[in-house]
């Protein structure tokens, strides 16, 4: 079966940005939803680039000096930026997946609509 596939030649779009532009327009609709999972993959994001930063402060400044209540402090922060993360991921992976599927479904009624005609 996969033989097959590797076979097939491979087929370029002529006007690529005429497809772009196509599949824009079926986005639009969705734009409220686009800013959401922007948010969400700003905050995704920026708990990647907090997290280490976090940890090297609790090493250098905490740990190394035995300071319990500043690891304690800098641990409760570390957490809620991994929970943010997990958050901003989740809910990018969902709304995006819920995206797709709606624009899918758009076009695949124009297309049965074309094809009854």
């Amino acid at each position: 079966m996969l033989e097959r596939n590797r076979a097939l030649p491979e087929e370029r779009a002529q006007d690529t940005e005429g497809v772009i532009r196509r599949l824009w327009g079926y986005m639009v609709p969705e734009w409220r939803v686009l800013i959401v999972v922007l948010l969400c993959m700003v905050m995704n994001g920026a708990s990647q680039g907090l997290a280490p930063a976090l940890i090297g402060r609790a090493v250098d400044e905490f740990i190394t000096q035995g300071e319990r209540t500043g690891l304690a402090q800098t641990m409760f922060w570390l957490f809620l930026v991994y929970v943010m993360g997990l958050l901003g991921f989740v809910g990018q992976s969902r709304l995006m997946g819920e995206v797709s599927q709606r624009v899918l479904r758009r076009i695949r009624l124009e297309i049965f609509e074309h094809i009854q005609r």
